[in-house]
């Protein structure tokens, strides 16, 4: 991602704005308008050429109520651990289980329920959202005092989020963005998904926790290319709570300039470049009565592409390591 140029911004506009205490950050560039909330340093909303990109609520209290992680940062750990606890270095750790007894996304105090810091910082091919926070030592059972960073680069068709954090122990620890994404669309009907992957890690029929990897059938298969909703009713994914797509896909290959999963429209396509070694697919099974804007029913309303580490294992962030991975959203009209 590095090698990667851009030009210069010939239209910018920066704008705070305080809800509830909580401070929203709005970019403005030519093509994109993209919104950041301290809170879980999320993204709020996505514009490009004046369609959302992804599902934005109606307005700020249906984002603070809202209960499916839109947009937020996902940790200390993503995705499901099983049991309401972790053994390192010979000692237990309790953890803050909220899915049954099973610990979802970090458990019910993660990072998606906290205020970060910010900074903004702006030149002339970009503007930077720098979100920080410091994790303590137990916060949610986990162990260690962690530094984290989540910074958003914009462009003017694109946004990189860089994730960063270090440990004075050590923990368990994996950061992802929780964003539902439809590139303009008012549901996933006519939204095809590409991923560069020919296997995933097969969930528990019963509690989804991660368990072992397989090869892709026809049903899970997205190495070429296809519309979302054409498996959605296939009996393996009905069988399970997932409901649908809830799966970690491991990349083929992991190539941070060439991209490693595509979401199109029939107007636009977003391309995600990461160095990370997979991604989740979520494909919003369960109806809510969340409101969100331009949407026209209460399931499968978006898509959530969580890159990240492989579910299945335990990572590790070793005292005084530097955590550091990149995501590449790059949005282009077809």
């Amino acid at each position: 991602m590095d090698v990667i140029k851009f030009d210069k911004i010939a239209f910018m506009k920066t704008k705070i704005y305080q809800v509830n205490g909580y401070s929203f950050v709005d970019i403005k560039t030519k093509n994109l308008d993209v919104v950041f909330c301290d809170l879980g340093a999320s993204i709020y909303s996505i514009e490009f050429c004046g369609d959302l990109m992804a599902l934005t609520p109606q307005n700020e209290d249906d984002f603070f109520s809202c209960n499916i992680y839109h947009g937020k940062t996902i940790g200390r750990f993503p995705n499901r651990i099983k049991g309401n606890h972790i053994e390192l270095d010979n000692k237990l750790y309790s953890l803050e289980n909220n899915e049954g007894p099973n610990v979802l996304h970090g458990g019910k105090s993660g990072l998606s329920t906290k205020k970060f810091s910010y900074k903004i910082n702006e030149n002339d091919s970009s503007v930077e959202v720098v979100f920080t926070y410091l994790s303590k030592h137990l916060e949610s059972g986990f162990p260690g005092n962690i530094n984290i960073q989540v910074t958003y680069v914009i462009h003017d068709s694109s946004i990189e989020i860089i994730h960063e954090a270090t440990s004075d122990m050590d923990t368990i620890f994996s950061l992802t963005n929780h964003a539902y994404y439809n590139v303009g669309s008012p549901n996933l009907d006519n939204l095809s998904l590409c991923i560069n992957s020919s296997r995933y890690i097969h969930p528990n029929q019963i509690d989804l926790i991660p368990e072992d990897v397989r090869l892709v059938d026809d049903s899970l298969n997205f190495k070429n290319g296809k519309k979302i909703m054409n498996n959605i009713n296939d009996d393996c994914l009905l069988a399970t709570k997932a409901n649908g797509y809830d799966h970690f896909y491991i990349f083929d290959s992991i190539n941070i300039n060439e991209p490693a999963i595509s979401l199109s429209s029939d107007k636009y396509v977003m391309n995600i470049f990461t160095d990370y070694e997979g991604t989740q697919i979520y494909s919003d099974n369960y109806e809510d009565e969340i409101k969100f804007k331009n949407v026209n029913r209460k399931v499968h309303r978006g898509i959530a592409i969580e890159p990240g580490y492989m579910t299945n294992k335990i990572t590790m962030l070793r005292k005084n390591d530097k955590y550091k991975h990149k995501i590449m959203l790059k949005f282009e009209r077809r």
